[in-house]
């Protein structure tokens, strides 16, 4: 069999409603090159694993499948950087974790040819949808109104994280010297981005051709986006991170990153109550009134406000 130019990285958690769905839209692709897809299962305690080795078994040295028996990231491990990318053999790397999928067939072969043509550039993404666990559609996210280079503006401070995880190739190059010393204690999506975005550009293709799926019930969104405490750790995780990654980037971006710390301490200052710092920080300027007012009230009955905040969230 050919050495694999392109390396799809699939990780996976109790994801028996949707792996096949993920596994499917890879294997779909028309390309002209040879490519691989390699499948994490991280200790599902569902059927995904059973699921995984069927396909397997019928694609043999097409799907590679790693069926953990012990969870691997409660241990600390990074998946994609640890596990994954070592074994990966393409020049390469596509995403899409398992409860996501592509719905473009040719999306491979656009992204292929757009980073062979185009050295300079670490990343290529794309447009793509926000769909429901049942598949319903949320929303279309065109993060940028044409193709275009991707601004560090929008790596380092977006909510939505962009580009979405699904939606990268990746030249697997720049992602070489990726290990603990700048990963530290947490790997994330943002983290592998800013890191190549350190070395080249990335660049946006305006075509929607993947679906990223929201509220699973083993989603981030689920498991940590509604866990407070869990919450606020990976918001203070993230500003240990900007802070060591504007002394990476040598100040480069420097401007861009206080930005984002000031917000992000602003954030958490709300929600651990804090209310006086959070007045005096450069976010408080530019917040909305209603929490400009709720803040000013929280200085002066600070038990009260914080109350009712934490029955909104």
């Amino acid at each position: 069999m050919e050495k694999p130019i392109i390396s799809i990285i699939c990780n996976a958690y109790n994801h028996e409603k949707y792996i096949a769905q993920a596994l499917d839209s890879f294997l779909m692709q028309k390309v002209n090159v040879p490519f691989e897809i390699l499948v994490h299962d991280d200790s599902s305690t569902d059927r995904t694993p059973e699921i995984i080795r069927k396909y397997e078994d019928r694609y043999p040295g097409l799907v590679k499948s790693i069926l953990q028996k012990e969870n691997q990231m409660s241990q600390g491990l990074s998946i994609t950087v640890d596990i994954q990318l070592p074994r990966a053999l393409g020049k390469y790397i596509a995403f899409c974790e398992g409860d996501d999928y592509w719905t473009n067939e040719n999306k491979l072969q656009i992204q292929y040819d757009f980073m062979e043509e185009h050295p300079e550039y670490s990343i290529c993404c794309h447009a793509y949808n926000m769909v429901d666990k049942d598949g319903n559609l949320l929303e279309e996210r065109r993060d940028f109104p044409e193709d275009c280079i991707v601004p560090m503006e929008r790596l380092i401070g977006n909510q939505l994280e962009v580009p979405h995880f699904a939606t990268m190739m990746v030249r697997k190059e720049c992602l070489s010297g990726l290990g603990r010393e700048f990963l530290g204690e947490h790997c994330s999506d943002m983290i592998i981005r800013l890191y190549c975005a350190a070395q080249k550009d990335i660049y946006f293709i305006n075509q929607n051709m993947s679906c990223y799926r929201r509220f699973t019930e083993s989603s981030w969104t689920v498991n940590v986006g509604q866990d407070k405490e869990m919450f606020l750790e990976l918001r203070k995780t993230k500003i240990v991170f900007l802070k060591e990654y504007n002394d990476y980037t040598q100040y480069k971006y420097n401007r861009i990153i206080e930005k984002v710390l000031n917000y992000r301490q602003f954030e958490i200052d709300m929600y651990e109550g804090n209310y006086r710092a959070a007045r005096r920080n450069p976010s408080f300027k530019t917040a909305s009134l209603k929490r400009r007012i709720g803040i000013t009230v929280g200085c002066v009955f600070p038990g009260l406000v914080y109350s009712y905040l934490n029955k909104q969230s």
